[in-house]
């Protein structure tokens, strides 16, 4: 698959609205980390998440405290964490690199990835998940799971989904949880997604296998700013491996 750079001016734009607002950016972590966990766990308990796991579109790693405004709130989802190296990828990361295991913290858009980001942030990543391979400023290292949680309607989905095809390992699973319509309106992309089945059927086209799709919203989840959750959908998807090609005899 060829690269896709779905940046230009309107990601450009789209990156300067989040920075200026990065201070204010207060996601509602409760969804992620009860529904999110829940799957991820089941996945570990079935070795089906692996060592190495992306999760863009993380949310800042530390939110400010209400009271004092220290940045003592996690925002990180539940992963089980043994054994696991997780890179965060987010815009709203106040640095554009942050460590504290076992998590890898990344200031990135995500329509830059993967042939658009800076050598020196992907050698600390490619350090971080101990990749061996040459050229580790220039190509990513390839992840068993990367997470995609709330974000595709601030994204150009489909290229971004192509381009995230390059960075999952063969027999590797991508998590999507997603709200159709549900986020801060005036971020979103024009080109996000408009329904699930539009999700749906980029993942069959490309040839992953969906092992999960789950359109049921469970209310005892408690989101503090109640959304119309008609959209929702929680999806689990397999990237098939490629098969032998058969010898031909002479």
């Amino acid at each position: 698959m060829k690269p896709i750079r779905c940046g230009g001016e309107a990601a450009n734009a789209h990156r300067q609205a989040w920075s200026a607002e990065r201070s204010a950016v207060n996601y509602d972590s409760v969804l992620k980390q009860k529904s999110l966990g829940s799957i991820l766990r089941q996945m570990d308990i079935q070795r089906k998440l692996g060592r190495h796991i992306l999760d863009l579109g993380s949310g800042p790693m530390f939110q400010a405290d209400g009271a004092t405004g220290m940045p003592r709130r996690s925002n990180a989802i539940y992963y089980p964490y043994r054994g696991k190296r997780v890179v965060r990828v987010d815009w709203s990361e106040p640095n554009a690199v942050s460590y504290r295991p076992p998590f890898l913290s990344v200031r990135l858009d995500a329509h830059d990835l993967p042939d658009y980001v800076d050598p020196l942030i992907l050698h600390h990543i490619n350090r971080f998940i101990k990749s061996h391979g040459r050229n580790q400023t220039r190509n990513w290292p390839r992840f068993h799971t990367i997470v995609v949680s709330d974000v595709l309607n601030y994204l150009n989905f489909n290229p971004v989904l192509c381009n995230l095809d390059r960075l999952i390992l063969p027999g590797g699973r991508i998590v999507i949880q997603n709200t159709i319509n549900s986020g801060i309106a005036n971020r979103f992309h024009r080109f996000r997604p408009t329904s699930n089945t539009a999700i749906l059927d980029f993942f069959r086209e490309h040839g992953y296998c969906v092992e999960h799709s789950d359109s049921h919203f469970n209310p005892e989840f408690g989101l503090r700013n109640p959304v119309d959750v008609s959209g929702h959908l929680m999806l689990v998807v397999r990237k098939m491996r490629a098969k032998a090609k058969p010898s031909v005899s002479s």
